[in-house]
């Protein structure tokens, strides 16, 4: 039989198409009897017509239609056309009948053109039943067995001895058909069943394959397999409508979604539609969270009252309305507030299915989950150069999973002394001052209970005091300060040492030629009696070396050093040595302070430096240069700290402390003793540095 579709021309008065435009009026209707399918029936009510695609689609690559049906549409150019009409979707599925209808039209101006097209079925599908003797000797034989229908590289399965559904394929495709099945021992049992079946198959479109199948002797068989041709009543019955059809979003292939508790969810969803209005939707609510507890429950929509929908929506779960053909349940505001309970994992379950034309979506409600696991965070080792000798600051959180911001703007930070119970709040600016040194303390960062970062360990640094700072208890190494140089032959001067310091003694009191050494071996650095307190130091540029004479003058010049370190590698006869600027120290002092004053040599200047270190790299220094000063004054050198991230991960583990007469190398001769006339004593200096109480400050 056939469908009319009639197309009725008039004119349009689309801009674009001008007077050539023709709209089709179109209608679906029954024209003929007794044939084996039936076509589409003659009065299709809404929402069936609603239920049918409609395209109209040009042969000369003119603006066609594709969209639901509609009994008007145009305007198209007068031409030639494909009209086609569907239900559903052409697929490999459970109950998935599909139906299509196409002709061709040949549009013309001023005319009215009558086509009939017929809407079948236009896929093929397969059931299954068992004799009643055999469904009940299967179900005691096998724990469980079914008939798998793959076709497409899909495998579906009718499942037991009362298979409630039929498999949907397209018309054509090559089918296997094997019986599967487990016995209660475990044993497998699979029986290929394709091969009874080849005179049978491929199936056409609208062809149905009806298997009866037995059990005879143990052994599963085809009892009866015979093809009919699928009709459509008088009306579309609604069990051959397709079922409504769920679509996830934000879930996974098996109904999965792991958060961690703060995660933003975007779009969490079940959206489902349906050939007609939907008639009933079933839900699930099982929540572990215990914040949600009191929604757990098995509701129908058409008994939800209203304070349960508000207690729902309260929670999050957006419930759509029943009688129409699409909806959404919408779960993101719930998915974004579920949480672990106290760090321990919690699955939160929701399931669906929805009713519509006669036919449920599913047999049993599909279940979706919500895995809400703890969120990973963990509070990153404090850097080196956020730590002082009496307070540090420690770096934010590192987010590993979950909401950083919100994470990071929520966890509360916490202290306590190794070795404590106790736990301490700790300031909002992740710094702790006020603190005692060479004290270690554990730290940790809290969301809420149960759900905790990591602990790290924060040591203060100690506050190694200054080696002989006072400069106090000078030794003589080697030498003598003889001022008459006929009281000895050969020799050098007095060479001065300084505990817990370096000087260029060694290299300046050089081996020398009978009385010379008086004029040019002495010691650059030299205790004085001109201190603030005790002792103290004088630094002079001086004249030096081997080959120097009284008149002559030095053979070398160089300003007096002191520094932490050492001097190594001299050689009296290059007159060369190493000096190696830098002591072993782990700590990070805020300044360096000393006394000093200066005679300088025309426009020389005195040049004191410190530097904190990690192996060649400065962390933080302070350098500065000093004029001629003839009364003692104490300044402070601010070491300043590299704040770059590079810097701050090192740390510290040598200090330079330096100080210098000047960097002129000039000086002249101070004679110091004559006889005839002639010179006796005396040696050549240029600036002069006196120093005194150097100390290092801890200020933080």
């Amino acid at each position: 039989m056939g469908a009319l579709l009639l197309l009725a021309a008039c004119h349009g008065d689309r801009p674009d198409l001008e007077s050539e435009g023709v709209m089709l009026s179109l209608s679906i209707r029954d024209v003929s009897q007794g044939v084996d399918t039936r076509a589409v029936p003659a009065e299709l009510e809404q929402p069936m017509a609603e239920a049918f695609r409609l395209q109209v689609k040009s042969h000369e690559a003119r603006p066609g239609y594709e969209g639901p049906f509609q009994s008007s549409v145009g305007p198209f150019y007068p031409g030639p056309y494909t009209i086609t009409v569907s239900c559903g979707e052409n697929i490999v599925a459970l109950d998935a009948p599909y139906y299509e209808g196409r002709a061709d039209a040949q549009v013309m101006k001023g005319l009215k053109n009558v086509i009939h097209i017929d809407a079948r079925v236009a896929n093929a599908l397969l059931s299954v039943s068992y004799d009643d003797v055999s469904a009940e000797t299967m179900d005691k034989t096998f724990t469980s067995h079914a008939i798998a229908v793959s076709t497409q590289g899909t495998t579906l399965n009718l499942q037991g001895s009362h298979p409630g559904e039929s498999a949907y394929f397209p018309a054509n495709s090559a089918l296997r058909v094997v019986f599967k099945a487990q016995k209660a021992g475990g044993e497998n049992v699979e029986k290929d069943l394709t091969g009874q079946l080849s005179h049978l198959l491929p199936l056409a479109a609208g062809q149905h394959l009806k298997l009866r199948m037995g059990l005879r002797a143990d052994a599963i068989d085809i009892l009866k397999a015979e093809v009919e041709q699928v009709d459509i009543a008088e009306t579309i019955l609604n069990r051959w409508l397709p079922k409504p059809k769920t679509v996830a979003q934000g879930f996974d292939a098996q109904g999965r979604l792991q958060l961690a508790e703060t995660q933003t969810a975007e779009t969490v969803s079940i959206s489902y539609t349906s050939t007609k209005p939907t008639e009933e939707m079933e839900l699930i609510v099982q929540m572990e969270d215990e914040n949600f507890t009191s929604i757990n429950g098995t509701y129908l929509l058409s008994r939800m009252t209203l304070d349960e929908r508000r207690q729902l929506e309260n929670a999050g779960i957006r419930v759509p309305q029943l009688g129409t053909t699409q909806g959404v349940l919408d779960l993101s505001d719930l998915a974004g507030s579920l949480r672990t309970n106290a760090g321990a994992e919690t699955q939160n379950q929701v399931g669906i299915r929805v009713l519509a034309n006669d036919r449920w979506s599913n047999i049993t409600p599909e279940m979706f989950t919500i895995r809400v696991v703890k969120p990973e965070f963990t509070l990153p080792e404090a850097w080196p150069g956020k730590i002082w000798t009496r307070e540090f600051t420690i770096q934010p959180i590192d987010v590993q999973s979950g909401n950083e911001s919100l994470l990071r703007s929520s966890v509360s930070y916490q202290y306590r002394l190794l070795g404590s119970q106790q736990w301490n709040a700790f300031p909002k600016d992740l710094r702790m001052a006020g603190l005692p040194a060479a004290t270690t303390y554990e730290l940790k960062a809290v969301y809420r209970e149960g759900i905790e970062s990591n602990v790290i360990r924060v040591r203060t640094y100690p506050q190694p005091p200054l080696e002989n700072g006072n400069l106090d208890g000078p030794y003589t190494e080697t030498g003598s300060d003889v001022e008459n140089f006929t009281a000895v032959s050969t020799g050098h001067g007095r060479r001065f040492v300084f505990q817990g310091w370096a000087t260029l003694n060694e290299l300046t009191t050089d081996d020398t030629n009978g009385a010379n050494y008086v004029y040019t071996s002495r010691s650059a650095t030299r205790p004085t009696d001109d201190a603030v307190s005790g002792r103290a130091i004088w630094l002079g540029t001086i004249g030096w070396g081997y080959g120097g004479t009284t008149l002559g003058g030095a053979a070398y010049t160089t300003p007096g050093e002191l520094y932490k370190g050492t001097l190594e590698n001299v050689d009296h006869g290059a007159d060369t040595a190493t000096k190696n600027y830098g002591i072993s120290y782990a700590s990070r002092p805020t300044a360096l302070t000393f006394y000093y004053k200066y005679t300088a040599f025309k426009t020389d200047q005195a040049i004191a430096r410190v530097q904190v270190m990690h192996d060649d790299i400065v962390l933080g220094e302070a350098r500065a240069t000093y004029a001629t000063r003839t009364s003692y004054l104490q300044t402070t050198l601010e070491i300043d700290y590299d704040q770059t991230e590079e810097k701050l991960r090192l740390a510290p583990n040598k200090l330079v402390v330096a100080f210098a007469s000047g960097s002129l190398l000039e000086t002249e001769f101070t004679q110091t003793s004559s006889f005839l006339g002639a010179p006796t004593n005396g040696y050549y200096t240029g600036s002069q540095l006196w120093l005194d109480e150097i100390a290092l400050v801890y200020g933080k």
